[in-house]
């Protein structure tokens, strides 16, 4: 929870995502709607139209590593089935951004498009790259 305060929520409030929007994102939710599933996502952001998730996060503790094969298959179950939008893997530092859209990619580890270090390398390059993949802007 200390991660998804102090790191995660405010970079998703900065691209634009309004939390506290019950339309826009819910919290430990299911982005297929489906009410059996006992598996949810940390975040999950709608589009404007047909209830549609956009953007699944799967987020992890900060003090860790993103171990990617574990986490990974974890956030591969939570988006099974959809074939569209963003998946995201991140521990706050370093956000792993998955194309749904990647249909031809039967492997869900070959989705994976970029990697963003939020605190190494340049940080306008790291903002601009989030901002051009998760922003709400891209959805409403």
């Amino acid at each position: 929870m200390e991660t998804r305060y102090a790191l995660i929520d405010p970079i998703i409030a900065a691209l634009g995502w309004e939390m506290s929007n019950f339309e826009q994102c819910a919290c430990e939710s299911d982005p297929r709607w489906e009410t059996w599933n006992e598996r949810f996502a940390d975040y999950v952001f709608w589009g404007p139209e047909d209830e549609k998730a956009v953007l699944v996060i799967e987020a992890k503790q900060a003090k860790n590593d993103l171990a990617t094969s574990e986490e990974e298959a974890q956030l591969a179950g939570y988006v099974d089935g959809l074939t569209s939008g963003i998946a995201v893997l991140t521990n706050g530092r370093v956000w792993y951004l998955y194309n749904l859209n990647r249909r031809r990619r039967q492997e869900f580890a070959d989705k994976m498009e970029e990697e963003v270090f939020i605190l190494e390398g340049n940080m306008r390059e790291a903002a601009r790259t989030l901002h051009d993949w998760l922003g709400a802007h891209n959805w409403w």
